[in-house]
């Protein structure tokens, strides 16, 4: 698997390279994959660190492995696929720590797994 991450403004960078797109965000993206409203709004609100919003998602996307087996099957037999999320590059968000997890587990898939960037231009 080639994993891409994006800004989902610039999806149609992701479509030009003729690069399957996955929004993973909470209002219009695939909700397996996305945070919760609350785990969301608390963290915008600076009621939760980073380090909390992590865990926390990391703790979501655990459940959500087991849960959605199928959908998380399906996207790591993906041969290369961009993750979205309204974000700016190189800022913290949940596509990145998607990425670290989708590493993993395509790792204990034996699936082998290659980091492509965030696209950009």
């Amino acid at each position: 698997m080639e994993l891409y991450t994006v800004q989902l403004a610039k999806w149609r960078l992701v479509k030009a390279k003729d690069i399957p797109l996955l929004d993973i965000t909470l209002r219009s993206g695939n909700r397996c994959f996305a945070p919760t409203p609350k785990l969301l709004g608390d963290y915008k609100a600076g009621r939760i660190t980073a380090e909390e919003y992590r865990s926390e998602y990391y703790r979501l996307m655990r459940t959500s492995y087991r849960v959605n087996a199928t959908q998380w099957d399906r996207l790591l037999r993906q041969p290369k696929v961009a993750i979205a999320c309204y974000c700016k590059a190189g800022a913290f968000c949940h596509r990145l720590l998607l990425k670290e997890m989708i590493e993993k587990a395509c790792n204990a898939e034996g699936i082998a797994f290659t980091y492509k960037g965030e696209i950009e231009d």
